[in-house]
């Protein structure tokens, strides 16, 4: 018979806890035989099981009862209250199973200490404090110092490997060759993929992402010279991966969670000098899965991007994404500012912050006194000021959630109109608009409203060709548009030419 029974009994009695919530209960003691212990203690932590190897995080330590005699038929009721750490979150799957315990042991010496271990379920609550709003890059989660054990592991396996170095060095010789071999190729291999497509902008501002929403992406290049593909798209993959032994030994098994593409650009022919600019927005299932990177243990979300060329190499880039609870990106305050990274390209520069106040785009329409910037380059003829007043309240609001992108649908197909500073045009490449084919083979400008800063893209229609082919960077274009959507991934309004 053991020295003590324990029983572990949780306030809640599903025991579904939140990150950062109170974890409480009472820790139920029976005493079958008369000692003499150093304490009770609690411990709390979480841990992996399944296939692969164990991974567990730093256990924390609360003290119960101090050191003292129990007797053989005594029964102890004792309180106890911890916090719920924010995380990793339980998460039960094919390879991988992660859970939060609280271990209780009676510490009697020079014996084996009774003990109970009790799980309990951690769902999102609290985000980790190093979750700020900033999304443009992989958050590290801070982690405790390891313990003297792991840090005398290490270096014992570093002097190994140093140690090995010497002894390989002459084998070195042989292999430098082998190496200069395979960068050559490499380098090779890339040098002829630029030569089709030249250099790719890939903009994926959000690699911070929540469960349930949508992130955009973006890719720009201008190739070389004129060449078919089968499409340019993008995948989603979410992967378990769980590694069992060590060294030659271990295995690792994986798992796909989650798997779906998406198609940025359907097959056709790009034209040499001709600019390519697609944009997509990609759904983020509603899953709990989220981001691992431990040792064994891992969940990998991945965004692949490719340029799908027939008989020939294909351009594509992975960007690893950091796929949390929703909240977590909802809740936190946003940054000053959301930089945004672009693949090959160090000089991008985010779009400008929103203004600092709005004006409500129900009076804008009717507001025969508005006064709308002036520019020199600009003389005022077309009534720019109702645009102008839906695209400030557009930036005043939030950019995060979708409070933008509802001020769009309010003014959807309304007529405005529109004098426009040309930054580019370029031909309309897969657009066919709301009526039909009337875009389909039309021109795409880009530049900014008039007199402001404010970013548009307009889909021009076929039969004015003609007169868009003749403008040029700085030129200022009248017409009538309507709105379609708006560009969270380049902070614009999209709009299409209305038949004149």
């Amino acid at each position: 018979m053991s020295k003590c029974d324990i029983d572990i009994e949780f306030d809640q009695q599903d025991r579904t806890y939140y990150g950062g919530q109170s974890v409480t209960g009472t820790v139920h003691i029976q005493v079958n035989k008369d000692i003499t212990c150093n304490g009770i203690v609690l411990t709390s932590y979480w841990r992996t099981h399944g296939y692969g190897n164990r991974d567990q995080g730093d256990k924390i330590r609360y003290d119960l009862v101090e050191a003292t005699k129990l007797e053989a038929g005594q029964r102890l009721s004792v309180p106890f209250e911890i916090d719920a750490s924010c995380w990793p979150l339980s998460y039960h799957g094919h390879h991988i199973n992660l859970d939060h315990y609280v271990h209780v042991a009676v510490d009697v010496p020079w014996a084996i200490d009774p003990k109970q271990e009790e799980e309990y379920l951690l769902l999102p609550g609290t985000p980790p404090p190093e979750f700020d709003g900033a999304r443009h890059e992989v958050i590290q989660i801070e982690k405790r110092a390891p313990t003297d054990t792991g840090t005398i592991a290490k270096i014992c396996i570093a002097g190994a490997m140093l140690a090995m170095g010497f002894v390989l060095i002459p084998a070195a010789f042989i292999f430098v060759p082998i190496i200069i071999v395979f960068v050559g190729f490499v380098l090779g291999w890339q040098w002829l993929i630029a030569s089709r497509v030249g250099k790719v902008e890939l903009q994926v501002p959000h690699v911070v992402v929540g469960a349930g929403e949508e992130i955009p992406l973006g890719i720009r290049f201008t190739p070389k010279k004129t060449f078919r593909i089968n499409e340019i798209n993008a995948k989603l993959t979410a992967i378990e991966s769980a590694t069992s032994g060590s060294g030659t030994n271990s295995t690792t098994r994986r798992h796909t969670i989650h798997e779906e593409r998406f198609v940025l650009l359907d097959a056709g022919m790009l034209q040499g000098g001709v600019e390519v600019n697609e944009e997509v927005m990609i759904p983020m299932p509603d899953s709990n899965a989220w981001s691992l990177s431990e040792s064994d243990n891992k969940i990998t979300w991945v965004l692949e991007t490719r340029i799908d060329i027939p008989l020939f190499p294909d351009w594509k880039e992975s960007t690893t994404l950091q796929f949390v609870p929703r909240k977590f990106v909802d809740d936190t305050i946003p940054s000053a500012e959301l930089h945004e990274e672009v693949s090959g390209d160090d000089d991008y520069s985010a779009p400008p912050p929103p203004p600092a106040a709005s004006v409500p785009v129900e009076t804008a329409w009717q507001d025969d006194d508005y006064s709308e910037p002036t520019s020199a380059a600009y003389e005022q003829s077309a009534d720019n000021g109702p645009i102008i007043a839906l695209m400030d309240q557009i930036l005043a609001a939030n950019r995060f959630g979708n409070a933008r992108e509802s001020l769009t649908e309010q003014s959807a197909g309304r007529p405005f109109d529109l004098a426009i500073q040309v930054e580019r045009v370029s031909r309309t490449f897969g657009y066919k608009g709301s009526s039909g084919d009337a875009y389909e083979s039309g021109r795409t400008v880009t530049g900014t409203i008039a007199g402001t800063e404010h970013e548009v893209e307009l889909f021009t229609r076929d039969e004015s060709n003609d007169t868009v082919d003749e403008l040029q960077s700085g030129s200022i274009w009248e017409t009538q548009a309507r709105v379609t959507s708006w560009d969270s991934l380049f902070n614009r309004l999209n709009l299409e030419e209305l038949d004149g």
